[in-house]
């Protein structure tokens, strides 16, 4: 059985590939090792930790998040994640491959269950007894974005720096739900286009340049608005490569709209929401039907 190698915080686990179960699933991420990530802790599904990673690739084999089991290593299409689901899982209706089944000690789980608090926490995946180097996802938008994958982009640090009424939490928060809208819409189009061989680049170039001179003009994520358009034109100006250019452009949109989720401190917000009694005014607090007293 094929195994790959999960480095923490100095500490580390093993992964074995079902590598006869769902072969394409394994041999693709194989292809990507060594990996350097910057992990994310789950919003829905309990005790899990993922990343994005450079992968492509629809569902070879069917199973739903809210029936894995503790251990489960995962791939997520819709936003081409590397999930792990290291503990106790909590319902989401989701479709992932199951590629690989995590053994680690209660050490190595204790480290992911910091990222909860430390999101951005980088987790390195070897295939053991492999001499092969890390290789850097290129994006077609050109040398600006080669190091998309392993730092932030500049506009989201400067955003992050705003200091002001509601700065900067209001616009990171904001940023990082229209980013996200702006990556699905540009995955539900590849979808289509999968799927049917059409595309309407029309109603496209509408809806995205909409969305990108919402994050230019509200949040000032001005070079992140240009590549949107970059990839605009590319597509108007070659039609044929449509295929090439919108998988690009769904890594893209998924990378920077995960640098984005980074910086926000879901911890601290779900904790306040869970024990403070004063965040919502009395009136409202009868009719979302909520008693804070208790």
């Amino acid at each position: 059985m094929l195994e790959i190698q999960f480095i923490v915080n100095g500490k580390t686990a093993i992964g074995e590939l079902y590598d006869d179960e769902v072969p394409l699933t394994c041999k693709a991420v194989l292809e990507l090792l060594p990996l350097k990530m910057d992990l994310h802790y789950a919003k829905i599904a309990g005790q899990e930790v993922f990343s994005m990673i450079p992968l492509i690739m629809p569902v070879e084999k069917f199973s739903n998040v809210t029936d894995l089991k503790p251990g489960s290593i995962a791939y997520y299409p819709g936003n081409q994640m590397f999930c792990v689901f290291y503990g106790k899982a909590q319902p989401e209706e989701c479709g992932v491959t199951v590629f690989s089944e995590l053994k680690a000690s209660e050490e190595f789980k204790a480290e992911l269950d910091k990222v909860w608090e430390c999101q951005g926490t980088q987790m390195i995946i070897l295939q053991p007894g492999s001499d092969k180097k890390e290789e850097k996802y290129k994006h077609l938008i050109g040398e600006k974005w080669k190091d998309l994958w392993e730092r932030a982009p500049q506009d989201l640090i400067e955003l992050l720096k705003k200091r002001g009424f509601s700065e900067p939490v209001g616009p990171v928060i904001f940023a990082a739900g229209d980013l996200r809208k702006i990556s699905s819409v540009v995955w539900t189009f590849r979808e289509h286009l999968s799927e049917t061989g059409d595309f309407d680049f029309q109603i496209f170039n509408r809806i995205i340049s909409s969305g990108s001179r919402i994050i230019g003009g509200w949040y000032g994520l001005k070079n992140i608005e240009d590549a949107f358009q970059e990839y605009l034109r590319m597509i108007d100006k070659k039609p044929e490569d449509i295929k090439v250019i919108i998988d690009d452009m769904v890594l893209f949109a998924g990378r920077v709209a995960l640098w984005a989720d980074s910086l926000i401190p879901w911890r601290y917000f779900n904790d306040i929401m869970i024990e403070k009694k004063d965040w919502i005014a009395p009136e409202n607090r009868i009719s979302l039907s909520i008693n804070r007293d208790k």
